[in-house]
Protein backbone atom coordinates (compact mmCIF):
# COMPACT_ATOMS: atom_id res chain seq x y z
CA UNK A 1 0.00 0.00 0.00
CA UNK A 2 2.64 2.42 1.56
CA UNK A 3 4.43 1.57 -2.58
CA UNK A 4 1.30 2.89 -4.02
CA UNK A 5 0.84 5.63 -1.97
CA UNK A 6 4.64 6.71 -3.09
CA UNK A 7 3.88 6.66 -6.72
CA UNK A 8 0.15 8.06 -6.58
CA UNK A 9 1.47 11.35 -4.46
CA UNK A 10 4.18 11.66 -7.38
CA UNK A 11 1.75 11.40 -10.16
CA UNK A 12 -0.92 13.78 -8.66
CA UNK A 13 1.51 16.67 -7.80
CA UNK A 14 2.77 16.24 -10.87
CA UNK A 15 -0.22 15.94 -13.18
CA UNK A 16 -2.00 19.07 -10.93
CA UNK A 17 1.51 21.46 -10.84
CA UNK A 18 -0.23 24.47 -11.10
CA UNK A 19 -3.16 23.53 -9.10
CA UNK A 20 -0.63 22.85 -5.69
CA UNK A 21 1.58 25.87 -6.79
CA UNK A 22 -1.67 28.61 -6.54
CA UNK A 23 -1.84 28.07 -2.97
CA UNK A 24 1.76 27.67 -1.74
CA UNK A 25 2.06 30.62 -3.62
CA UNK A 26 -0.51 32.37 -1.37
CA UNK A 27 0.21 30.94 1.60
CA UNK A 28 4.34 32.60 0.67
CA UNK A 29 2.39 35.43 1.09
CA UNK A 30 0.17 34.84 4.25
CA UNK A 31 3.73 33.86 5.84
CA UNK A 32 5.35 37.47 4.66
CA UNK A 33 2.82 38.75 6.20
CA UNK A 34 2.80 37.19 9.62
CA UNK A 35 6.63 38.02 9.66
CA UNK A 36 5.50 41.31 9.03
CA UNK A 37 2.94 41.38 12.17
CA UNK A 38 5.37 39.68 14.32
CA UNK A 39 7.92 42.19 13.82
CA UNK A 40 5.60 44.96 14.25
CA UNK A 41 4.07 43.49 17.33
CA UNK A 42 8.12 43.41 18.79
CA UNK A 43 8.78 46.61 18.44
CA UNK A 44 5.53 48.05 20.46
CA UNK A 45 6.89 49.44 23.46
CA UNK A 46 5.00 47.47 26.56
CA UNK A 47 6.71 45.65 29.63
CA UNK A 48 7.25 41.92 29.10
CA UNK A 49 3.14 40.92 30.10
CA UNK A 50 1.78 42.65 27.64
CA UNK A 51 4.57 42.18 24.99
CA UNK A 52 3.44 38.36 25.72
CA UNK A 53 0.31 38.92 25.69
CA UNK A 54 0.85 40.73 22.33
CA UNK A 55 2.82 38.11 20.38
CA UNK A 56 0.42 35.40 21.91
CA UNK A 57 -2.66 37.13 20.29
CA UNK A 58 -0.52 37.72 16.81
CA UNK A 59 0.39 33.89 17.23
CA UNK A 60 -3.27 33.05 17.34
CA UNK A 61 -4.13 35.64 14.13
CA UNK A 62 -1.57 33.92 12.06
CA UNK A 63 -2.76 30.35 12.98
CA UNK A 64 -5.96 31.47 12.36
CA UNK A 65 -5.11 32.73 8.65
CA UNK A 66 -2.85 29.05 7.96
CA UNK A 67 -5.54 27.10 9.10
CA UNK A 68 -8.16 28.57 6.88
CA UNK A 69 -5.74 28.52 3.94
CA UNK A 70 -4.14 24.86 4.55
CA UNK A 71 -8.17 23.60 4.68
CA UNK A 72 -9.02 25.81 1.70
CA UNK A 73 -5.95 23.69 0.04
CA UNK A 74 -7.15 20.80 1.33
CA UNK A 75 -10.47 20.57 -0.07
CA UNK A 76 -8.02 20.82 -3.81
CA UNK A 77 -6.15 18.17 -2.40
CA UNK A 78 -9.06 16.08 -1.67
CA UNK A 79 -10.34 16.45 -5.38
CA UNK A 80 -6.80 15.63 -6.85
CA UNK A 81 -7.38 12.84 -4.63
CA UNK A 82 -10.23 11.43 -6.59
CA UNK A 83 -8.74 11.39 -9.67
CA UNK A 84 -10.53 15.03 -10.31
CA UNK A 85 -8.93 17.85 -12.07
CA UNK A 86 -9.84 20.55 -9.78
CA UNK A 87 -9.07 24.37 -11.04
CA UNK A 88 -6.73 27.09 -9.44
CA UNK A 89 -9.91 28.89 -8.58
CA UNK A 90 -10.73 26.37 -6.19
CA UNK A 91 -8.48 27.32 -3.46
CA UNK A 92 -9.69 30.49 -3.69
CA UNK A 93 -13.29 29.74 -3.87
CA UNK A 94 -13.29 27.48 -0.69
CA UNK A 95 -11.22 30.14 1.40
CA UNK A 96 -14.84 31.74 2.74
CA UNK A 97 -16.53 28.26 3.88
CA UNK A 98 -13.05 26.98 5.53
CA UNK A 99 -13.23 30.27 7.38
CA UNK A 100 -15.22 29.27 10.81
CA UNK A 101 -13.41 25.48 10.87
CA UNK A 102 -9.95 27.84 10.25
CA UNK A 103 -10.67 30.00 13.49
CA UNK A 104 -12.07 26.77 15.72
CA UNK A 105 -8.94 24.74 14.72
CA UNK A 106 -6.77 27.81 15.69
CA UNK A 107 -7.02 27.71 19.03
CA UNK A 108 -5.93 23.65 18.99
CA UNK A 109 -2.94 24.62 16.89
CA UNK A 110 -2.07 27.52 19.54
CA UNK A 111 -2.83 25.91 22.26
CA UNK A 112 -0.15 23.09 20.95
CA UNK A 113 1.92 25.27 20.04
CA UNK A 114 1.59 27.36 23.49
CA UNK A 115 2.43 24.37 25.40
CA UNK A 116 5.53 23.30 23.54
CA UNK A 117 6.82 26.67 23.91
CA UNK A 118 5.83 27.48 27.52
CA UNK A 119 5.18 24.75 29.61
CA UNK A 120 8.16 22.13 28.22
CA UNK A 121 11.10 24.80 28.93
CA UNK A 122 9.91 25.80 32.31
CA UNK A 123 9.64 21.86 33.43
CA UNK A 124 12.96 21.08 31.66
CA UNK A 125 14.52 23.72 33.47
CA UNK A 126 13.25 22.77 36.52
CA UNK A 127 15.05 19.53 36.11
CA UNK A 128 18.24 21.04 34.53
CA UNK A 129 18.65 23.90 37.68
CA UNK A 130 17.26 22.34 40.56
CA UNK A 131 17.59 18.95 39.80
CA UNK A 132 13.61 18.34 40.50
CA UNK A 133 13.18 14.21 39.46
CA UNK A 134 9.24 15.38 39.34
CA UNK A 135 10.12 18.39 36.66
CA UNK A 136 11.85 15.16 34.76
CA UNK A 137 8.46 13.16 34.56
CA UNK A 138 6.36 16.47 33.63
CA UNK A 139 8.91 17.52 30.38
CA UNK A 140 9.02 13.86 29.14
CA UNK A 141 5.08 13.60 30.22
CA UNK A 142 4.16 16.93 27.86
CA UNK A 143 6.47 16.28 25.20
CA UNK A 144 4.95 12.74 24.43
CA UNK A 145 1.41 14.52 24.67
CA UNK A 146 2.91 17.20 22.49
CA UNK A 147 4.42 14.58 19.79
CA UNK A 148 1.54 12.26 19.85
CA UNK A 149 -1.15 15.49 18.74
CA UNK A 150 1.36 16.64 16.19
CA UNK A 151 1.53 13.29 14.41
CA UNK A 152 -2.54 12.73 14.88
CA UNK A 153 -3.33 15.97 14.04
CA UNK A 154 -1.55 15.55 10.63
CA UNK A 155 -4.99 13.65 9.62
CA UNK A 156 -6.97 16.47 10.62
CA UNK A 157 -7.18 17.76 6.99
CA UNK A 158 -7.62 14.94 4.99
CA UNK A 159 -9.93 14.22 7.43
CA UNK A 160 -12.10 17.45 7.33
CA UNK A 161 -11.90 17.41 3.40
CA UNK A 162 -13.05 14.27 2.92
CA UNK A 163 -15.64 13.91 5.59
CA UNK A 164 -16.63 16.83 6.26
CA UNK A 165 -17.19 16.19 9.86
CA UNK A 166 -17.32 19.14 12.75
CA UNK A 167 -14.08 20.38 14.20
CA UNK A 168 -14.41 18.05 17.16
CA UNK A 169 -15.43 15.08 15.65
CA UNK A 170 -12.28 15.89 13.23
CA UNK A 171 -9.71 15.88 15.94
CA UNK A 172 -11.40 12.55 17.41
CA UNK A 173 -11.16 10.92 14.44
CA UNK A 174 -7.71 12.20 13.83
CA UNK A 175 -6.47 10.68 17.28
CA UNK A 176 -8.03 7.19 16.55
CA UNK A 177 -6.45 7.00 12.87
CA UNK A 178 -3.19 7.93 14.70
CA UNK A 179 -3.63 5.08 17.48
CA UNK A 180 -4.80 2.49 14.94
CA UNK A 181 -2.04 3.50 12.43
CA UNK A 182 1.09 4.81 14.10
CA UNK A 183 3.68 2.76 11.96
CA UNK A 184 2.19 4.31 9.13
CA UNK A 185 1.43 7.60 10.70
CA UNK A 186 5.23 8.19 11.22
CA UNK A 187 5.53 6.85 7.52
CA UNK A 188 3.74 9.96 6.83
CA UNK A 189 5.63 12.41 8.81
CA UNK A 190 8.86 11.28 7.12
CA UNK A 191 7.32 11.59 3.78
CA UNK A 192 6.06 15.19 5.00
CA UNK A 193 9.91 16.06 6.51
CA UNK A 194 11.19 15.39 3.27
CA UNK A 195 8.86 16.99 0.93
CA UNK A 196 9.62 20.02 3.42
CA UNK A 197 13.43 19.44 2.56
CA UNK A 198 12.54 19.35 -1.30
CA UNK A 199 10.29 22.67 -0.13
CA UNK A 200 13.00 24.64 0.91
CA UNK A 201 15.31 23.94 -2.21
CA UNK A 202 12.02 24.94 -4.57
CA UNK A 203 11.26 28.32 -1.97
CA UNK A 204 8.17 26.57 -0.43
CA UNK A 205 6.61 26.67 -3.59
CA UNK A 206 6.62 23.03 -4.79
CA UNK A 207 5.73 20.39 -3.44
CA UNK A 208 4.58 23.33 -0.10
CA UNK A 209 1.57 23.01 2.22
CA UNK A 210 -0.38 22.24 -0.46
CA UNK A 211 1.86 19.50 -2.06
CA UNK A 212 1.80 17.61 1.35
CA UNK A 213 -2.07 17.97 1.84
CA UNK A 214 -2.29 15.97 -1.53
CA UNK A 215 -0.01 13.33 0.05
CA UNK A 216 -2.10 13.40 3.36
CA UNK A 217 -5.47 13.10 1.71
CA UNK A 218 -3.84 10.62 -0.69
CA UNK A 219 -2.82 8.54 2.65
CA UNK A 220 -6.36 8.66 4.15
CA UNK A 221 -8.63 7.89 1.13
CA UNK A 222 -6.23 4.79 0.56
CA UNK A 223 -6.30 3.65 4.08
CA UNK A 224 -9.81 4.30 4.45
CA UNK A 225 -10.63 0.84 1.90
CA UNK A 226 -9.30 -1.10 4.88
CA UNK A 227 -11.73 0.18 7.06
CA UNK A 228 -14.56 -0.22 4.13
CA UNK A 229 -13.22 -3.62 4.20
CA UNK A 230 -13.36 -4.30 8.16
CA UNK A 231 -16.49 -3.05 7.60
CA UNK A 232 -17.60 -5.93 5.42
CA UNK A 233 -15.91 -8.82 6.88
CA UNK A 234 -17.09 -8.08 10.93
CA UNK A 235 -16.34 -11.69 11.92
CA UNK A 236 -12.79 -12.28 10.51
CA UNK A 237 -10.24 -13.16 13.67
CA UNK A 238 -7.53 -10.64 14.84
CA UNK A 239 -4.79 -12.28 12.97
CA UNK A 240 -7.43 -12.18 9.49
CA UNK A 241 -7.64 -8.36 10.45
CA UNK A 242 -3.58 -7.93 9.81
CA UNK A 243 -3.85 -9.71 6.50
CA UNK A 244 -5.39 -6.66 4.54
CA UNK A 245 -5.75 -7.69 0.81
CA UNK A 246 -4.29 -4.32 -0.26
CA UNK A 247 -4.13 -5.35 -4.46
CA UNK A 248 -7.64 -6.19 -4.44
CA UNK A 249 -8.52 -2.57 -2.06
CA UNK A 250 -6.35 -0.77 -4.31
CA UNK A 251 -7.39 -2.69 -8.15
CA UNK A 252 -9.39 0.38 -8.89
CA UNK A 253 -7.13 2.89 -7.94
CA UNK A 254 -4.51 0.88 -9.47
CA UNK A 255 -6.33 0.89 -12.94
CA UNK A 256 -7.31 4.54 -12.95
CA UNK A 257 -3.88 5.86 -12.24
CA UNK A 258 -2.33 3.52 -15.06
CA UNK A 259 1.29 2.57 -15.47
CA UNK A 260 3.57 5.11 -15.37
CA UNK A 261 6.95 5.37 -16.77
CA UNK A 262 9.65 8.10 -16.03
CA UNK A 263 9.67 9.42 -19.13
CA UNK A 264 6.14 9.80 -19.27
CA UNK A 265 6.74 12.78 -16.51
CA UNK A 266 9.15 14.91 -19.14
CA UNK A 267 7.32 13.26 -22.18
CA UNK A 268 3.71 13.16 -21.50
CA UNK A 269 3.10 12.35 -25.64
CA UNK A 270 5.59 9.14 -25.26
CA UNK A 271 3.66 7.62 -22.89
CA UNK A 272 2.46 4.21 -23.87
CA UNK A 273 -0.51 2.88 -23.11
Amino acid sequence: MIGFWLKKNLCDLWDNMLAVVIPNACLLVLALACTFMFSAVGMIPQNAGLQNIYSYAALYVACAMFCTAVFAAGETAAKISRFESPSFTTFFAELRPCLKDGLLFALVVWLVISVATVTLPCYFLMWKDHGSFAGLILAMFVFWCVLVSVLSLQWFVPVRSLMHSSVAGCIKKSYVLFFDNAGFSLVMALNTVALCAISVVSLGTFPGVSGIAVTHTNALRLRMYKYDWLEVNPDLTKEERRDVPWDDLLATDKKTLGPRKWRSFLFPWKNEK
